[in-house]
């Protein structure tokens, strides 16, 4: 069997010098222990307690903290009928980082809880139909459209990538993400 029809079943993402099999388990590119940069760059947010929130799995990535929201329906079908959902690229991917401690710029609207300032990048992977009542719940809370694209053509049905970012307070934003969330049949 070719190397390229063996890969084609594993979703692959290279994070940070990290490959990622399936959604969620992690290999090292490199030896059993990560460079002396990796090692110290720790992330003081709960990575585990994110995606718990986000209804996500997570993947700590040093400083940063990477949350997959997997779409449990519809499947999307790639022009063969290969199932692209169980690949990261083709679903929701919500980045974390905390914000330094003198950050004051907030996008997201209200703050509350928690006073954890964080920035955040995010790709929520929509069906075409959900993507303007997404889109009007980011613009309500501040946040800032990076980018609308197709990571695929012809799968069906048809999805659509929008990129964004936040700054302000973690359960805000948290909060803010599952409103759009909540526009969509991502969680099923």
């Amino acid at each position: 069997m070719a190397i390229r029809n063996m890969l084609l079943p594993i979703a692959t993402f290279a994070i940070a010098g990290t490959i990622l099999f399936g959604l969620g388990a992690k290999v090292p590119l490199w030896s059993q222990q990560p460079p002396a940069f990796a090692q110290t760059m720790q992330s003081p947010l709960n990575c585990q307690d994110i995606a718990n929130r986000l209804g996500g799995i997570p993947v700590p990535n040093g400083a940063v903290c990477d949350v997959v929201v997997v779409r449990q329906s519809p499947q999307i079908a790639g022009a063969d009928g290969m199932n692209l959902t169980q690949f990261t690229l083709m679903n929701s991917v919500l980045e974390f980082i905390a914000a330094p401690s003198n950050a004051t710029a907030a996008t997201g609207n209200a703050t509350t809880g928690s006073s954890q300032q964080v920035y955040v990048m995010g790709d929520f992977a929509l069906l075409e139909t959900e993507m303007n009542d997404v889109l009007a719940v980011v613009k309500d809370n501040g946040w800032t459209v990076t980018g609308i694209h197709n990571h695929m053509i012809n799968e069906t049905p048809k999805t659509t990538f929008m990129h964004w970012e936040a700054r302000g307070n973690l359960d805000t934003i948290i909060e803010q993400a599952n409103a759009a969330f909540d526009q969509t049949s991502i969680k099923g």
